[in-house]
């Protein structure tokens, strides 16, 4: 379909396969979200699951998501984890890893249980047969126990520097979009923020929040646009921040161009 899209001369059936390519894709995050709150309630009724890894299984997950809900569990709980799609007695599964955590030697070791597998050291696949599914459990979960400590699960951000909110301008986004792309060899900048208050907040997409933020008391401050990607619904944010980590990007949006704070935590104030 993404093909025909590209290749089509047609204005009106470029129209309709755009259509049906966002009708697709809010489906699969429909998909997306559902699974990894089933998780996570999974997690808080039962906080005993919760082990040095996460290795999960179900009957009909749909293998296109599963690797996406598994970068969001490893960005909550900052551990490895594995989800496994089973269909007719086979599984197959997405790993992720946080860093410093070597995902492909991990499944090497659990080779003995698998059919295949691939990837490097953040990220892989794998499959195997159901009925193999609880030892390569069991034998990852002894892999990650012997290879971590529990310092090695908590939740780390290196801030590049503080930044006051009146030096957050278009020319420094444009300065920040000049020095992509971004990666693991060149992570973009990462500022913090202190002592701003919200003025509103908005759920989008489910799980993202918008906020207004401007500077704690200063009411003549033009209000700062951000978000929090999946934040949830069901942690709302207080009316002052003491800290913010954030980047500053360009959001474009319907030939909208808006200075935008791409939040990735904070600390209530």
């Amino acid at each position: 379909m993404g093909c025909d899209l590209l290749t089509t001369s047609s204005d009106k059936n470029a129209r309709g396969i755009a259509e049906e390519l966002n009708r697709e894709n809010s489906r699969r995050q429909g998909i997306e979200r559902n699974i990894f709150s089933d998780i996570v309630r999974q997690f808080e009724a039962n906080p005993q699951l919760l082990q040095r890894s996460v290795v999960l299984d179900q009957q009909g997950w749909h293998e296109g998501v599963i690797g996406i809900v598994a970068s969001r569990l490893v960005n909550r709980y900052m551990r490895p984890v594995v989800l496994i799609a089973v269909t007719d007695g086979m599984g197959k599964g997405s790993a992720r890893s946080p860093n410093g955590f070597d995902m492909f030697q991990a499944l090497k070791g659990c080779a003995q249980y698998l059919e295949k597998f691939g990837g490097h050291q953040a990220a892989a696949g794998l499959t195997l047969r159901a009925e193999n599914i609880p030892a390569f459990r069991e034998h990852f979960e002894e892999i990650v126990s012997k290879n971590t400590t529990a310092k090695d699960f908590v939740p780390k951000l290196d801030i590049d520097t503080e930044i006051a909110p009146a030096d957050i301008s278009p020319r420094l986004a444009d300065e920040i979009e000049q020095l992509a792309p971004f990666g693991t060899s060149n992570p973009e900048p990462l500022f913090m923020l202190s002592n701003v208050d919200v003025l509103s907040t908005r759920i989008v997409g489910g799980s993202h929040v918008q906020m207004q933020l401007r500077p704690h008391g200063n009411v003549q401050f033009r209000p700062l646009r951000a978000i929090f990607f999946n934040m949830g619904a069901d942690r709302p944010p207080p009316e002052r921040l003491h800290r913010v980590a954030c980047h500053i990007r360009w959001n474009l949006w319907k030939d909208r161009k808006n200075l935008q704070l791409i939040i990735r935590d904070f600390v209530a104030g």
